[in-house]
């Protein structure tokens, strides 16, 4: 209790909160000397924060917490991640949903890019998580639109393990949409964590403080797309500062959307074009995997091997495959249903390989 009272003092940030155990020894110690706290390299409103805290909402806080599924854990708990222990400003406090024993095994890659994905992004950043999540690699993103939800998703219909990191509280999806993804990431043994507890709204200055826990999390970052002014690049920076790799995916000269990795290449970031320069940095002995898909009828495969090289609606493929609307309806809805393909704003599908 005395770790999170303590994370909820008015001036109390992460960095704040080691200084004052530092100073008292532990959390619980600095309430029950906050009589004598006189400190003089400490704020004066702060002291008085800590006098005056009343220790009640933080009780119905940790009940509501528990009553909504979500756990707590603690800097010097087991469960907490090893990889954040070591970052600067490390979360004092981690509100999860899921089993968080899973992020000290394998290698992490945060995943992260615009919002705004275009059908360029979409395609690299299936392809690359794709490969590699088959050679074992694990991904961690913020759970949000764009790039992302499609490396979520991506980790997902290949049964590879993943966390996503929100920027507010787990009693609060953005957006919204994203709530019917929870259960699968939950079942397939993945986790959601914030460092903000539940009620924390949405707020532009929540988002670089979640960056810096998905770099924490990770061995290296991948930007997919971004702009020149992208919180991506917040993520990318904090990663270099705690000595991770980063990653970029290059992108056209006249597209907004790979600004951004183009200037992080343009500064040093490793360019990134297939999952195997990744490997080769992490110097990984890649395995031969076995064909994934099979399919049951000749349709199915001319579908799936035409949606591999576009993003087309079903129009679209109507034409390019001169089946009957019926039979292209039919398979879609089936193969979108096996994992096999994947819908897009505007019903356009593109193959899941």
């Amino acid at each position: 209790m005395y770790w999170l009272a303590l994370t909820q003092v008015k001036g109390v940030g992460p960095a704040r909160f080691f200084r004052l155990i530092e100073l008292y020894g532990s959390p619980k110690a600095v309430f029950e000397k906050r009589d004598e706290l006189l400190d003089k390299t400490l704020p004066a409103e702060l002291l008085t924060s800590i006098k005056n805290f009343a220790f009640d909402p933080i009780k119905r806080l940790i009940e509501q917490t528990r009553t909504l599924g979500i756990h707590i854990v603690t800097f010097n708990d087991e469960q907490y991640p090893k990889a954040l222990q070591h970052i600067a400003q490390a979360p004092p406090v981690l509100y999860f949903k899921g089993d968080l024993t899973f992020l000290n095994e394998g290698d992490w890659l945060g995943v992260v890019g615009s919002r705004e994905i275009t059908d360029y992004g979409v395609k690299v950043c299936r392809e690359l998580v794709r490969d590699l999540v088959l050679q074992g690699v694990r991904i961690a993103s913020g759970f949000a639109a764009g790039v992302d939800i499609e490396a979520h998703l991506t980790c997902l219909y290949q049964k590879g393990k993943t966390v996503g990191v929100l920027g507010h509280g787990l009693d609060v999806m953005f957006p919204s949409d994203h709530k019917k993804y929870v259960g699968p990431l939950l079942d397939n043994g993945g986790a959601l964590l914030s460092e903000f507890p539940i009620g924390s709204e949405i707020h532009p200055g929540f988002f670089p403080r979640r960056n810096r826990i998905i770099s924490g999390l990770s061995r290296g970052v991948l930007v997919v797309e971004a702009n020149a002014k992208s919180g991506s690049l917040i993520t990318a920076d904090y990663a270099l500062e705690e000595g991770r790799d980063v990653f970029a995916v290059p992108g056209p000269i006249f597209s907004a959307r790979s600004a951004g990795c183009n200037q992080l290449i343009q500064k040093g970031a490793k360019l990134v074009t297939k999952a195997q320069d990744i490997l080769d940095e992490w110097k990984y002995e890649v395995r031969t995997l076995a064909p994934r898909h099979h399919f049951e009828n000749p349709e199915e495969e001319v579908i799936f091997k035409l949606l591999g090289e576009h993003i087309l609606d079903m129009d679209d493929i109507i034409v390019k495959t001169t089946m009957p609307a019926h039979t292209v309806s039919r398979l879609l809805t089936k193969m979108e249903m096996e994992g096999r393909i994947r819908a897009m704003p505007g019903r356009r599908f593109h193959a899941v390989s």
